[in-house]
């Protein structure tokens, strides 16, 4: 089981389709609500049974990942998911900083996305 991202209108292959394990998206999403609520505020569900369907249009996506991209640049979002790797033993829920990494690259090409 897992989260389908797929892109409205991708200028590469890295845009096409992003997924996430069932039980990994939704800590993707809690961190990135957590540290970029603004850019995440048009797409109003990114987990659970109310999220299909729903996404970003593709200037919205650009913002995300720019955003995104910041904060990483800043070291405060990988920071947390350090933080969270570290405080989680459960090998079942698991949170890379290459997962945040292959968002911000599916978010940059993939001209709006919507959740399957």
């Amino acid at each position: 089981m897992a989260y389908d991202l797929f892109g409205n209108q991708p200028t590469n292959e890295h845009g096409k389709h992003f997924r996430m394990a069932v039980i990994a998206w939704p800590l993707l999403a809690d961190v990135i609500l957590k540290f970029a609520p603004d850019e995440c505020s048009p797409c109003k569900e990114w987990r659970g049974p109310n999220c299909y369907g729903r996404g970003l249009d593709a200037v919205q996506s650009l913002r995300l990942a720019e955003k995104l991209e910041q904060l990483a640049g800043e070291g405060t979002i990988l920071a947390a998911i350090s933080e969270f790797q570290e405080e989680t033993n459960d090998g079942d829920l698991w949170l890379s900083q290459g997962d945040l990494y292959d968002f911000v690259t599916f978010l940059k090409s993939c001209g709006g996305f919507y959740i399957s």
